[in-house]
């Protein structure tokens, strides 16, 4: 029996080769654009891939004529059309740390950069450029797409129910560090990793459903309540953060003393969020969400300074609605898993809607990608002789946006990959391509590289790196039916990259 691994692997492999093989047979410049979408498009499930394809395409349209719109307002002025690019991409990155459309944004920026870059020398060909662009990564998505639904199809339902539980299970260890934290003044061991594990599974929640959403009958008939269920959990996620915030203002503050009942508090909450994990894993609930009052000490409140008074008053509300979120949270998927007459209290606790207010953390995300392409711009325009001139600053919006999306992700994570990618696309682009006669030899050579990478780096903690290394091979290989082979060429890709990390 084939192992998952090792079917995705071949998935992915295959498309890679009917890909090239169609661009390459059409007479297509640029094959590798095609195996770009294949390669960035590849996940582990139907619903997933077809999304992602889905968000690839529109965000390849929209990334298009936003690039069109600044070679035609901007054909003379080189620093405006710079800023422009630059905008357009700190945009796309605020936009991507929202709740949805995440790689829909991503591949806007990461097209606008190519077709402006690419066309913006060549404005007569600027439209051809792009046309070709669409084209070929609409053929990535549709080769994939038919390989995903056709061979070993996965669906998306028990994965968003998996997802679901961790996502539960990991805002429970979130809250109890953070009472633990309020009960002793101080934070706890294990605060900050438990709050990172919260953000990554609630991050990764929402793709999956949307997946789910596409290619699970179940999950498409009760996606109002799995939405609901995200809103609820996005809420409450963003309440623990506020709070871990606010720790440093309730220092040196006798917590348990002001609130009377906190220790109950955190017995409650404790106890509904594994009910509600219980009932994720298909048990029926052993007990209902009882009443809870987290009363404040009015006489030690007059004691404290007028600071220490506003945190521990904004703490104790943003408890209280985090007791109605939970209740509602409870509520929620006993309706999905069918658990009793439970009530869902919609207006009491659903997020309320307020206007546009700018996120700091996504805000920030934006300002260093701001400061990343300049940097790359700089570089380009007066330091002589850059190594790939301004293809790194395609590279540079690229791996900065998906950089922005995982904050935890240190640079150093993509050392092996790059590395991997550099000594194998090498061996094959010096050795073995000059040696291939037809397509056959070819397509079986891009079979095999692409299968090694995508089993080498099949974890989800290294797509990142899965996607350098097959970014590296199709560049370094420059697959295409007029083939020239330069040891420069490889030797100045493999100097941009230590330029670009640094």
């Amino acid at each position: 029996m084939l192992t998952t691994r090792v079917k995705e692997s071949i998935k992915t492999s295959l498309a890679m080769v009917i890909a090239y093989g169609i661009a390459l047979y059409m007479d297509w410049d640029r094959a590798y654009w095609a195996a770009f979408a294949v390669a960035f498009c590849s996940l582990s499930t139907i619903g997933q891939s077809l999304n992602k394809a889905a968000m690839r395409m529109f965000g390849t349209f929209l990334g298009m004529v936003v690039a069109f719109a600044f070679i035609a307002l901007f054909p003379q002025q080189r620093w405006s059309f710079i800023l422009a690019l630059t905008l357009w991409v700190c945009v796309c990155t605020y936009m991507m740390g929202g709740p949805r459309k995440q790689y829909f944004w991503h591949a806007s920026a990461f097209t606008c950069a190519v077709v402006a870059i690419d066309a913006g020398a060549d404005p007569v060909n600027a439209f051809d450029i792009g046309i070709l662009r669409a084209k070929e990564t609409a053929l990535g998505i549709l080769v994939y797409s038919l390989v995903t639904i056709f061979l070993w199809p996965i669906r998306t339902g028990p994965q968003v129910v998996g997802a679901a539980r961790e996502l539960a299970a990991s805002q429970r260890r979130f809250l109890d560090a953070l009472l633990g934290s309020l009960r002793q003044g101080e934070r706890v061991d294990g605060l900050e990793q438990a709050r990172a594990e919260e953000i990554n599974a609630r991050g990764g929640f929402e793709p999956l459903l949307a997946a789910g959403e596409t290619d699970d009958v179940e999950i498409r008939e009760q996606r109002r309540d799995w939405r609901h269920f995200q809103r609820l959990t996005t809420r409450s996620g963003e309440i623990l953060e506020h709070a871990s915030w606010a720790l440093s203002g309730l220092a040196a503050t006798d917590v348990p003393s002001l609130l009377p009942g906190l220790a109950g508090y955190a017995e409650e909450l404790d106890a509904r969020l594994a009910e509600v994990e219980r009932m994720l894993d298909g048990e029926a609930p052993s007990r209902q969400p009882a009443a809870v009052e987290l009363a404040l000490d009015k006489a030690g409140l007059v004691r404290l300074s007028p600071f220490q008074r506003a945190a521990i008053t904004v703490a104790r509300l943003r408890l209280d609605e985090l007791d109605r979120l939970t209740r509602d949270l409870f509520a929620c998927i006993a309706a999905i898993g069918d658990f009793g007459p439970a009530e869902r209290l919609t207006g009491a606790s659903s997020p309320s809607q307020v206007g546009f207010v700018l996120d700091p953390d996504r805000l920030h995300a934006s300002v260093r990608m701001f400061v990343t392409v300049w940097m790359a711009w700089l570089a380009v325009i007066f330091v002589p002789d850059l190594p790939r001139g301004t293809t790194i600053v395609i590279i540079a919006v690229s791996m900065g946006i998906a950089l922005a999306t995982m904050p935890m992700l240190k640079v150093s994570a993509l050392y092996r990959p790059t590395l991997y990618g550099l000594i194998v696309s090498g061996f094959v682009y010096m050795l073995v391509m000059p040696k291939l006669d037809g397509f056959l030899q070819l397509g079986a050579m891009i079979f095999v590289v692409t299968f090694g990478l995508c089993y080498v780096f099949y974890s989800p903690l290294q797509l990142l790196g899965r996607a350098m290394g097959l970014m590296l091979f199709v560049v370094v290989a420059g697959i295409d039916n007029d083939q020239t082979y330069s040891f420069l060429s490889y030797a100045t890709t493999a100097l941009m990259l230590p330029l670009l990390y640094v």
